[in-house]
């Protein structure tokens, strides 16, 4: 609202007398009358400080204005923030679903600030949904206690996912056929943190036979798939692996020394085929070859298991080449 100053409202010199302390009114009047020049002085000395005090005013009412819109522009922010946050207790939200996908796409384990680097989302969201999917099992902590892998819940979810569709996959067909013609139990696994993880298989129809089903996990020192996974991973992978691995003896065959253990994976490697001599169950023995994507990195083993009984391990490596075939064909598919 603007104001209007007049000369006629104005203190008159009665006012002005108490305002500045004289006893009464005629001292005051008498100096004004005497001297005009003196009055108009404290006129305009008034017209400024009043005019200042309604700018002091103004600045007031115009910085709480301001500080209102910014508790608005604060509320809405929170308000949409929690429009589009899930519940905790509720099935993953579409963020968290870009977590898992991003930690599946780099196939390693990785810290949150690694997993938000293609997420671009505000640090303290990347911490709290990453603890929120580490307190509901989806998630859990690397040996390096910083970085995060797939945990129980989210590993129980692609087993189950595994066993929905890998019966109609192209390779379904391709086992079969490596079945038909070895005539054992033929399977197709991936590594699966410290183990090998069985994604699909087909039976031998002897009655002799190792129970193995679907989504079994195995030892990567102790079976021929999991050595040739070993085999392909660089030394300071391996070299952390040995340190922290639990070399466990299933059988008297099994390989229990790092130092042994390192010579038979470089073995391995150069061959191109991993075997398994009663290392695991006694009695078994076992062939593998790897599967290779289009950047020849491993992303399964495909082998084959028999009772020795049946078949030794001499007698086993002329399957080598239906193997490899194999592996061949389920590396197009990748």
């Amino acid at each position: 609202m603007g104001h209007r100053y007049r000369h006629d409202i104005l203190p008159d010199a009665a006012t002005l007398s108490n305002f500045f302390g004289f006893p009464g009114d005629s001292s005051l009047r008498r100096c004004f009358e005497a001297y005009p020049a003196v009055s108009i002085c404290v006129k305009v000395f008034l017209i400024v400080k009043f005019s200042f005090l309604i700018f002091l005013r103004s600045h007031e009412q115009l910085e709480r204005r301001e500080q209102q819109c910014k508790i608005l522009s604060e509320t809405t922010e929170l308000m949409m923030m929690k429009t589009f946050q899930d519940p905790q207790s509720s099935a993953p939200s579409f963020r968290n679903l870009q977590i898992l996908e991003v930690l599946a796409a780099h196939g390693q384990p990785l810290t949150a600030t690694e997993i938000n680097a293609s997420l671009k989302l505000p640090v303290p969201t990347i911490h709290r949904l990453v603890g929120n999917l580490e307190a509901e099992g989806y998630l859990i902590r690397h040996i390096d206690g910083r970085s995060y892998q797939p945990g129980p819940r989210l590993q129980q979810m692609m087993r189950g996912v595994i066993r929905f569709w890998h019966q109609d996959l192209p390779q379904r067909d391709i086992l079969i056929r490596l079945n038909q013609r070895i005539g054992e139990t033929c399977n197709l696994s991936i590594p699966d943190g410290d183990a090998m993880l069985y994604v699909d298989r087909v039976e031998t129809q002897w009655p002799l036979r190792i129970q193995l089903h679907v989504g079994s996990r195995v030892p990567l020192h102790a079976t021929s798939a999991g050595k040739m996974c070993l085999s392909q991973i660089n030394d300071g992978k391996l070299q952390r692996y040995l340190k922290r691995a639990e070399l466990k003896a299933f059988t008297p065959q099994t390989i229990t020394d790092p130092q042994r253990l390192r010579d038979a994976l470089r073995q391995i490697r150069e061959q191109g085929y991993s075997t398994d001599s009663e290392e695991f169950v006694p009695g078994m023995i076992a062939l593998a070859v790897p599967v290779l994507d289009r950047a020849g990195e491993l992303m399964a083993t495909v082998s084959f298991h028999a009772p020795i009984q049946r078949l030794t391990l001499e007698a086993a490596m002329k399957y080598l080449p239906d193997l490899r075939a194999a592996a061949e064909e389920l590396s197009q598919l990748a």
